[in-house]
């Protein structure tokens, strides 16, 4: 299988990230950007994907999707797009790069190539937030494992994301911004 378009569910921060260099590398970046905020279209037209609308375009047009999602979100995806594969009739390759624990991976397979698409689970590494913590804790548990930690970072996580430092978005984030000024503000602002 020769690729040469590959679909972004979704262009946030870090799918924006990977079709700049999968651009760069001479492939074709595409997203279904109907009814997505406009700071997602921004960041998409910023690295040049084809906003081609629907998920039924990107199914049509992409060779492979690409989803980079923030957990919470990975079935639901997965669960949207199948009906667009299965009505296709193309064994599209779907490829969950999530940070999800292994019982999710499991199922959005399923979801996908009872579609009848090919399904391949990946791993993208970068920031972990609160959906990613609790997904490790999850993996944890099923192990055997004690997940309290990574449920502690979740908290911590929350806590950072009800100031005014968690409501920034990285185009508003200050460069210059000290350690100390970063823990006056959780103190004065996290309760």
């Amino acid at each position: 299988m020769t690729i040469h378009s590959v679909g972004i569910l979704s262009p946030g921060d870090m799918g924006q990230a990977i079709a700049a260099v999968l651009s760069q590398h001479g492939l074709r970046t595409l997203a279904a950007l109907d009814d997505r905020s406009d700071r997602t279209r921004q960041l998409a037209a910023e690295v040049q994907i084809q906003d081609v609308g629907s998920l039924k375009n990107l199914v049509i047009e992409a060779d492979v999707v690409l989803s980079v999602l923030v957990p919470a979100a990975a079935t639901e995806a997965a669960e949207q797009i199948a009906p667009v594969i299965g009505k296709s009739g193309k064994p599209l390759l779907y490829v969950d790069a999530n940070a999800i624990a292994p019982h999710r991976v499991l199922r959005i397979g399923q979801i996908i190539q009872a579609a009848g698409g090919q399904f391949v689970d990946a791993a993208i590494i970068g920031p972990r937030w609160i959906g990613e913590m609790e997904e490790i804790a999850d993996t944890f548990k099923e192990l055997g494992l004690t997940e309290h930690i990574f449920q502690g970072a979740a908290d911590v996580y929350r806590l950072v994301k009800e100031t005014s430092l968690g409501k920034e978005t990285p185009e508003e984030r200050d460069r210059n911004r000290s350690l100390h000024q970063v823990i006056t503000t959780l103190s004065d602002e996290g309760q």
